[in-house]
C-alpha cells in the first residue's frame, strides 16, 4: 500500500477545461505506475491547501531541512492536518484490515 499526501499530477483549469501537468518530481515517476495499476484515493482541494500547501510545506518542511526561512504556524492548517492524518489511517486500517501488509509512506 502505497500512502501519499498528493497526487502526483497538477491539475488546473485552462478556460473550460482541466489541464494535467506533470511535475519535475520523483513522486511523479515513483507513484504513476503503481496508481495507474491500483487505483488510489484523493484529497479534497481544501484539504490539500491546509494539509500539504499549508501545515506540511510551511511549518513542517522548514523545521525538517533547517531552511533559512522560518516556519509558519496556522491553528486552521494544524487542525487540517490531524484530521487528514486521522482519515489516512483510517482510510489504511479499512485496506488492510486484519491482512499482513507493507506500507510505503
Amino acid at each position: 500500500m502505497v500512502v501519499s499526501n498528493r497526487e502526483p499530477y497538477i491539475h488546473d483549469f485552462a478556460g473550460n477545461e482541466i489541464r494535467c501537468q506533470v511535475p519535475a518530481s520523483g513522486l511523479t515517476v515513483a507513484l504513476d505506475p503503481v496508481m495507474r495499476a491500483c487505483g488510489g484515493i484523493w484529497l479534497t482541494k481544501e484539504e490539500e491547501e491546509g494539509y500539504y500547501l499549508g501545515f506540511s510545506n510551511e511549518a513542517l518542511w522548514p523545521l525538517c531541512h533547517i531552511a533559512y526561512t522560518p516556519p509558519t504556524f496556522d491553528e486552521a492548517d494544524w487542525n487540517t492536518y490531524q484530521k487528514v492524518d486521522r482519515l489516512l489511517a483510517e482510510a489504511v486500517v479499512d485496506e488492510v484490515g486484519d491482512s499482513d501488509a507493507v506500507i510505503f509512506i
